[in-house]
């Protein structure tokens, strides 16, 4: 019984351990998150005029 609870111990450690290594990679990458979301909002907001650069050819 008592390695059950030392295990259980070590996989909750685990699992927090995973926890927090998964949130501060979020956290490092959230500015160009940002940024990536505030060009993809612009670029629908206005689109390009004149065709843009769409290489697709009418048909």
């Amino acid at each position: 019984m008592e390695h059950v609870a030392i295990s259980g111990a070590l996989a909750v450690f685990g699992f927090l351990g995973l926890l927090i290594t998964l949130i501060a990679a979020l956290l490092r990458q959230l500015p160009e998150l940002f940024s990536a979301w505030r060009e993809a909002r612009g670029a629908l907001r206005n689109p390009p005029r004149g065709g843009g650069n769409d290489d697709r050819q009418s048909s």
